[in-house]
């Protein structure tokens, strides 16, 4: 990927240099483009030693929270990185790596120069499915729409088929989160297990799991990662509905390592 990121993005960035006030990354899918990392912006604590948060040749992920381009200037943040933000980001550019080696095979089975065939190819899928790796997806299980929706010649689209097809295995991704609901009136316990008890859901497979009072952990697995964070923030404000005007306090403490 070249060029620059944009504001608010998730990027892939190596740790080079730590200094006491920072540390300068270089961004895996910007051509190693230089970034820098504020001691503010690694834990929402304060740090009285930056080597015990981050090494050295270390890959994070982290967000672009100011980007100036007239200075060429990237700063970015770990602590602004929620765990579905990373688990998100994780799984993405896994699938970018993916899509990368799937594009270069082609390239050595069409007998055109790597770098020119995935540089163009890859341009074309994003620019109809949003990512390369979506567009083989899409290409994989659905052929027919994906050959016409795809600008690419017919050998082209023989040969990304048959690799996508060879590469691509349709698997479930899983989440998990660890909620505290606590409920402050007399019946407050049978308030909880209710809520907690009467969650479903027919687009997800659903498992939630007594931890130990007042703690439950909700396990979700389903197509991809976007329907199970909208999953859980549907069951989220079930449960919130559920406890009516009672007075309660929830929070989720824990995700996705």
């Amino acid at each position: 990927m070249k060029g620059a990121p944009k504001q608010g993005e998730l990027v892939i960035a190596t740790i080079k240099k730590i200094f006491p006030y920072g540390a300068f990354c270089t961004l895996d899918e910007y051509d190693d483009l230089e970034a820098f990392l504020h001691v503010s912006e690694i834990a929402p604590r304060w740090i009285k030693n930056i080597h015990e948060h981050i090494k050295e040749g270390q890959k994070v992920i982290a967000k672009v929270h100011r980007y100036l381009p007239e200075k060429k200037q990237i700063d970015l943040s770990i602590k602004r990185v929620s765990d579905s933000d990373r688990v998100w980001k994780r799984e993405q550019y896994r699938r970018s790596r993916r899509a990368e080696k799937m594009l270069e095979l082609a390239a050595r089975k069409l007998r055109r120069s790597r770098a020119k065939f995935v540089e163009s190819t890859w341009k074309v899928l994003e620019d109809a499915y949003g990512s390369a790796y979506a567009a083989l997806d899409a290409l994989s299980l659905d052929t027919e729409t994906a050959r016409k929706k795809l600008k690419l010649p017919a050998r082209t689209l023989e040969v990304l088929e048959k690799i996508a097809k060879e590469n691509i295995r349709k698997q479930k991704v899983s989440i998990s989160r660890t909620v505290k609901l606590e409920c402050f009136e007399s019946d407050g316990v049978k308030r909880i297990m209710d809520a907690f008890g009467s969650l479903k859901s027919s687009k997800v497979n659903l498992s939630v799991k007594y931890l130990g009072a007042p703690i439950y952990r909700i396990d979700i697995t389903a197509d991809d990662y976007k329907t199970a964070e909208r999953e859980f923030s549907r069951l989220m404000s079930e449960i919130e509905e559920k406890m009516g005007k009672c007075r309660y306090r929830i929070e989720v403490v824990g995700g996705d390592e």
